[in-house]
């Protein structure tokens, strides 16, 4: 299936004799093999009742196997093509496919992630977060001073930091999803599994503005 955006994993589709499709992935560095353990810690707290919440497929794992100094996994087959960010303005009612399954995974229950042990942060907690991640970048000197401006004027005004956490995937991409064309047939990468800031599952979408009016429009609604 080829070695992923970032050549992080190598991936196989395989047929079973029965005729049952499978996907095989080798993580290729420290770095995914640790996305990978997040991302099955995460692929075990979607049970089957949460997943039949899910407008969409969900990979399942089904076993795993040593190769080499790391693993193969094993994951059931989520049948869909990935389609690019910039052809996304153009599908018609895939955007308003796109918000549903984002908007799908907002309202599952916050419990779920607390019973896994996974993490919950509040509102607050998000916030020192990402001024913490702003001044990091500012000791390095590279990033513009306007830029840096408006980063600040967003984390000093506190009608922005006033929402309530949901359950976020936290990883989400273009890449992320899997369709038909016109509907989102699956989600693929969980290892961001959280309750956390419902904006970390959106902003993806905003280098395209004609694709990001229409999924926050539909989002919304």
């Amino acid at each position: 299936v080829g070695s992923g955006v970032h050549g992080d994993f190598e991936s196989a589709l395989v047929w079973g004799v029965d005729g049952t499709h499978m996907m095989v992935r080798v993580p290729t560095s420290e770095r995914a093999e640790s996305e990978q353990s997040a991302d099955l810690i995460a692929l075990r707290a979607l049970s089957q009742g949460v997943r039949t919440r899910l407008p969409f497929g969900v990979p399942s794992f089904l076993g795993q196997v040593p190769v080499g100094g790391t693993r193969a996994v094993v994951y059931g087959y989520v049948p869909g093509e990935k389609v690019s960010l910039f052809e996304m303005d153009g599908l018609g009612s895939l955007s308003g496919s796109l918000a549903e399954s984002i908007a799908a995974v907002h309202s599952l229950p916050t419990s779920v992630i607390a019973d896994a042990g996974l993490p919950v942060f509040t509102a607050p907690e998000l916030l020192r977060s990402t001024v913490s991640v702003m001044d990091r970048a500012s000791e390095t000197g590279l990033v513009p001073a306007a830029l840096l401006s408006r980063w600040e004027q967003a984390t000093e005004d506190s009608a922005l930091w006033q929402f309530a956490p949901t359950v976020v995937n936290g990883a989400l991409s273009a890449e992320s999803f899997l369709t038909d064309g016109e509907r989102v047939t699956g989600v693929l990468g969980w290892q961001g599994l959280s309750v956390g800031d419902p904006a970390r599952d959106l902003f993806w979408v905003l280098p395209n503005e004609v694709a990001a009016d229409a999924v926050f429009g539909a989002y919304h609604r």
